[in-house]
């Protein structure tokens, strides 16, 4: 491996690091938060066709970068030497990116159909332990009625009738 082919790994890492340490999980506390913020549901179904189409053409994409990377592509270049012969993985990674883009797409029109047409959240609909989904969605406009007290540990989930919040007595006011 050449010092060039070996920096070049760098624009397959760099992108698998930042696009999966940061846009997976923004993805992921969209689709978690949503029903606290709106009072609804985005559609699983979507939302599974969004993960399952974005999941492996990122796999694609960043590991077909690496590999161009380790087979001599220079980074920051305009185009590439045919000589390299990376043709087909070019095409690849481009028909990766373009899934990406259009899970993506479908990402957001889930997002804004569920706004108005999505199934009703109510309640705890993730079994959360958390003080904000022990009250209803959306969220109050004060949030909390009354004040509540964390009395159990985080990972009692299983234990049954482990508590992890529990409310003080309503006396009338609010917090």
């Amino acid at each position: 491996m050449t010092a060039a082919s070996g920096a070049s790994t760098v624009v397959g890492h760099f992108h698998d690091t930042i696009f999966g340490g940061f846009v997976f999980p923004f993805f992921a506390a969209i689709y978690y938060w949503f029903p606290k913020t709106t009072g609804r549901r985005m559609s699983e179904f979507w939302g599974k066709v969004h993960f399952w189409m974005m999941t492996p053409s990122f796999f694609v994409l960043t590991f077909g970068m690496m590999r161009v990377g380790l087979l001599g592509m220079r980074r920051r270049i305009v185009d590439y030497d045919p000589a390299l012969h990376l043709d087909t993985t070019h095409l690849i990674m481009t028909i990766a990116a373009f899934v990406i883009a259009l899970s993506v797409l479908i990402f957001f029109i889930n997002l804004f159909y569920s706004m108005k047409h999505g199934e009703k959240a109510e309640g705890n609909i993730w079994n959360s332990r958390s003080p904000e989904w022990q009250v209803p969605s959306p969220m109050p406009v004060h949030n909390y009625d009354v004040p509540f007290e964390v009395v159990g540990e985080p990972y009692d989930y299983g234990l049954a009738g482990s508590k992890y919040v529990e409310f003080a007595a309503t006396e009338g006011k609010k917090h």
